[in-house]
């Protein structure tokens, strides 16, 4: 009898949790950003799926210290905007980027916004600015891997 009954509470544990699992992935983003995303012949080294948009939110323009940071897309439980360029390495679309105020901070505080392009996991304008043939654009071509502006 005492078997089932321990079975019994750790199915219902189990349950629980993954009920507040799905609460957690279900919470409701504080900004909403739309952000134009314009790829062309995108180096074949490009992994399939590494491919992502990260929008952060500030109270000021420049700052980027914890204190400064309102909210942000990434973080555990959420769903990342990945990007997935065509065989020939194009994707021409306006990705839609969810971000969530952390905690202990409020959404009405954040004033200005970033979105970046990432590639493998880190920021395509990474400082010290990240370097090779995967990351490097052709010459004569527009880069501009980042759009911004004050939130209104």
């Amino acid at each position: 009898m005492n078997t089932l009954k321990a079975i019994v509470l750790a199915v219902t544990g189990c349950v629980a949790a993954l009920a507040a699992g799905a609460a957690t992935a279900q919470q409701k983003p504080d900004f909403v950003f739309h952000v134009p995303v314009g790829l062309r012949s995108m180096h074949p080294d490009i992994k399939p799926n590494s491919l992502m948009v990260h929008c952060r939110v500030f109270k000021v323009q420049g700052n980027y210290t914890a204190e400064n940071q309102i909210a942000t897309s990434f973080g555990a439980g959420r769903e990342y905007t990945r990007i997935d360029v065509d065989a020939k390495g194009y994707f021409n679309a306006i990705v839609k980027v969810n971000a969530y105020t952390d905690r202990g901070k409020k959404a009405a505080d954040g004033k200005y916004y970033e979105c970046d392009l990432w590639i493998d996991g880190l920021a395509a304008d990474a400082r010290p600015q990240r370097k090779g043939p995967t990351l490097d654009s052709k010459a004569g071509t527009e880069r501009r891997v980042q759009v911004s502006g004050p939130i209104r």
